[in-house]
């Protein structure tokens, strides 16, 4: 059981910590959201989560997370972090579909998607802190992220291919190459390619369905 851990789903405006003004602009609170996630994280523990996966983007939060399971007695509850999270468009069909009344943007907190430099920076922080797998997300547009992730570190890569990648790739299988499976077979193998050991899709279903016939 793999729970996410973040703050967006029970904040009234939608990010993913707590706000704090500064010059009378309201900005992330870093310092008391990482506590406050490190207490999601132990809730769930305690409710029976076997990893806790925070996707929030705050600094430092890895480290807080486990030093609060570990000195609550779960130290075998793991840490798969989302450490390479872009403030990507292609999460869209996703805030549409749960009518997300979110406004704004995360551009302070998620990483430009034109940048390796914070993606590498934040998995040294997140290996030092205790992760025990690393994500990045979105996934097909940043083959170079994940093979960069394979070879600087001994953990597993996870990737994660988000809803608006999801609508791109069943488009295109629909309504123009006309062939779902040898699309998902290319696009998902691909990420495999370039160096991920565990994919997070919302093509599971028929991926699950082709490897069961053996066509994967």
């Amino acid at each position: 059981i793999l729970l996410d851990v973040c703050m967006c789903e029970y904040t009234d405006h939608g990010h993913c910590g707590w706000l704090r003004q500064v010059d009378g602009e309201e900005v992330i609170d870093n310092t008391s959201s990482i506590e406050h996630l490190a207490e999601i994280a132990l809730s769930y523990a305690k409710a029976g989560a076997h990893w806790v996966c925070p996707s929030d983007m705050m600094d430092g939060r890895v480290g807080k997370i486990r030093e609060k399971l570990d000195s609550n007695g779960f130290t075998h509850v793991g840490i798969m972090a989302y450490t390479s999270k872009k403030a990507s468009t292609m999460y869209a069909p996703f805030r549409a579909a749960v009518d997300s009344t979110f406004t704004g943007d995360r551009k302070r907190y998620q990483q430009p998607w034109g940048s390796t430099f914070h993606s590498m920076q934040a998995l040294s922080r997140d290996v030092n802190e205790g992760a025990a797998v690393v994500l990045v997300k979105p996934s097909l547009f940043y083959g170079d992220i994940i093979s960069k992730f394979s070879q600087r570190c001994d953990l597993p890569v996870a990737v994660y291919v988000v809803s608006g990648e999801y609508v791109m790739l069943r488009d295109y299988a629909m309504n123009r190459s006309g062939d779902l499976e040898t699309v998902l077979k290319e696009s998902h193998i691909s990420l495999l390619r370039a160096g991920a050991s565990i994919l997070i899709t919302y093509f599971t279903p028929e991926l699950l369905k082709m490897h069961h016939e053996r066509k994967l």
